[in-house]
């Protein structure tokens, strides 16, 4: 489900935890419980057609077209750049999550889309799509588990910030993100 139905879901007691590269901001807290230990970091880079070597910074997508998540915080930081940006990005907005935002670069609808350097990666390899991840990362954030309020959940989300702190400290947090997404992103990423 969208990011945003995770949320809904929480806040209708229908979802127990969201836990989906969810990165934390003041509204969202007012309506859910957040663990306070990081699980990972977001490596986020732009993806691009395969045939495209344009575009390899943010200021490449001046101009361009952009498929974006309604929800991300990475939408909140381009619309922030669209600011002072000449010309502006278009931002195409889609509430249907990065498989569709991969899917318009690949289709060519897009010119590019700020997605998980892992899901890019993961996409081009196991999808077969037309894509490449380009450039530097544009924005690493620290996630997080959201859980609905009330006290058991946050007995749950105490559990899961002891077993993730212990996790981190023996080495095991770090052995799981190599192993199943090849690189280390229980570190702020560059």
């Amino acid at each position: 489900m969208s990011v945003s139905a995770g949320f809904l879901g929480l806040e209708s007691k229908q979802v127990d935890i969201v836990a989906n590269q969810i990165t934390y901001n003041k509204q969202r807290e007012a309506k859910s419980i957040w663990t306070k230990e990081v699980n990972n970091y977001t490596s986020r880079k732009l993806a691009v057609r395969k045939d495209r070597n344009d575009i390899n910074s943010i200021d490449d997508l001046k101009g361009k077209k952009v498929a974006v998540v309604t929800t991300s915080e990475v939408t909140r930081q381009l619309q922030k750049y669209n600011e002072t940006a000449n010309p502006k990005i278009e931002l195409i907005m889609t509430d249907k999550g990065n498989n569709e935002c991969m899917n318009l670069v690949a289709t060519g609808r897009a010119d590019a889309t700020p997605v998980y350097e892992v899901t890019i990666n993961d996409a081009a390899k196991n999808l077969g799509l037309n894509i490449k991840a380009v450039g530097p990362v544009i924005a690493s954030d620290p996630t997080h588990y959201a859980l609905h309020k009330d006290p058991e959940a946050q007995k749950l989300a105490d559990r899961l910030d002891a077993e993730i702190k212990k996790m981190r400290e023996d080495g095991t947090l770090k052995k799981l993100s190599e192993t199943f997404l090849l690189k280390d992103y229980t570190v702020p990423q560059k």
